[in-house]
């Protein structure tokens, strides 16, 4: 499995600077660091088998068995030696506080809150998921929503 993610990340790094499985805000460009980090919030393919119907809660279930780990930062736990691969934490409560507790709006935009029984579709568009998810985002001058 490490195996496996250290050539993921690699090829990351090497080929590619955004991913779409990265923060939201790497949109506003303003921090370098951050474009070398992978931040994993889903999983929709396991052992070779897209993971259609699954519930976002069944594959976080899946994620937390393979990637959580007792190093842990406010907003995600570190999957690797190198501090690269980042697995996101799933907050349940106190949304309004935790929205409001995001200070740099150029590194966090705000928060995305997703069914927990949201059932995976098919991925050929980019809004074919999105009936389960809504994203809450601070005011800026990128975004027209």
């Amino acid at each position: 499995m490490k195996l496996i993610i250290s050539a993921l990340l690699y090829l990351v790094l090497t080929f590619f600077k955004k991913l779409p499985a990265m923060l939201i805000a790497l949109k506003t460009q303003t921090l370098t660091t951050i474009f070398e980090v992978v931040n994993i919030y889903d999983l929709l393919v396991w052992r070779s088998q897209f993971l259609l119907a699954s519930t976002f809660m069944e594959r976080q279930k899946l994620l937390d068995s393979k990637l959580k780990t007792n190093v842990e930062t406010a907003t995600h736990y570190v999957c690797d030696n190198e501090g690269k691969i980042w697995y996101a934490k799933l907050f349940t409560k106190d949304f309004k506080k935790l929205f409001k507790s995001i200070k740099d709006t150029k590194i966090d935009e705000g928060l995305v809150l997703k069914d927990p029984d949201g059932k995976l579709q098919s991925c050929r568009t980019i809004t074919e998921n999105t009936g389960w998810q809504v994203k809450c985002r601070h005011k800026h001058k990128n975004y027209a929503f």
